[in-house]
Formats: C-alpha cells, sequence, structure tokens
C-alpha cells in the first residue's frame, strides 16, 4: 500500500472490515505481506482472508485472474459466481451477508479450495 498513495488512505477503513465483521484485532492483520514466491504481496492478510485494493476490478480483473496461480484463479471466479447468486437481504448488518455468502462458499465446496490453495502460497 506504500507504493500506492490512493491505497494508504484506504488503509484505516481496510482495516476495520476484519474487526467489525469478525472481531480482528489489528495487531493480526498483515500489511503488505510479501508471497512465498517473491512474485509480489498482498495488501492485506487476516490468516487464509486476502484483501486486495483495486481502483476499479472490472478493468482489473483479468491482470488479477493473471496473476494468480493457475489453479486459484477458477476456484476464484467459482467463489465470484456462487456469491453473485445468493440472495442478501438490504436490511441485513455486513456480518448476516458474508455469512450467507460463506455458507454458499462452504456448501459448494470452493471455500475450502481456496483456502487450501492460499495456505500454500503464504509462508507458516
Amino acid at each position: 500500500m506504500a507504493s500506492h498513495p490512493r491505497h494508504e488512505a484506504l488503509r484505516g477503513l481496510v482495516t476495520e472490515v476484519p474487526g467489525e465483521g469478525s472481531g480482528a484485532a489489528f495487531g493480526e492483520l498483515e500489511l503488505e505481506r510479501y508471497l512465498v514466491d517473491n512474485r509480489g504481496r498482498i495488501d492485506v492478510a487476516w490468516g487464509a482472508t486476502v484483501i486486495e485494493l483495486r481502483s476499479d476490478l472490472l478493468r482489473e480483473e483479468r491482470d488479477v485472474v493473471a496473476r494468480m496461480p493457475d489453479d486459484l484463479a477458477p476456484a476464484a471466479l467459482r467463489a465470484g459466481e456462487i456469491a453473485s447468486c445468493v440472495s442478501l437481504p438490504d436490511d441485513m448488518h455486513f456480518t448476516g451477508k458474508r455469512r450467507l455468502i460463506r455458507q454458499a462458499l462452504d456448501a459448494d465446496g470452493v471455500a475450502e479450495t481456496i483456502e487450501r490453495l492460499v495456505d500454500a502460497l503464504l509462508p507458516v
């Protein structure tokens, strides 16, 4: 995030998401975590959860997928398809919406696949 000044403004907001949604302490978050193979870094890591900041995901989606390991890209695309089909009530809190999406990803099996693939990428 340091190399992207526009990202710096989001740092505080991004670090609030895991805290608000799951009670994570700021110290549990890893900012600008380098990948094992030194191909780059992720903006925020919290366990197996990865948060990447993008200014325009639609414009950058091909680049994001192209930079993922070959086996992770299809799983991420599948997760996006599943998440987009989950009916989310407007009056539901963020954590409830996240829970519904996570349940759908778990039921499909793609959540376990992504966690296994991401664990293989990150240092112990």
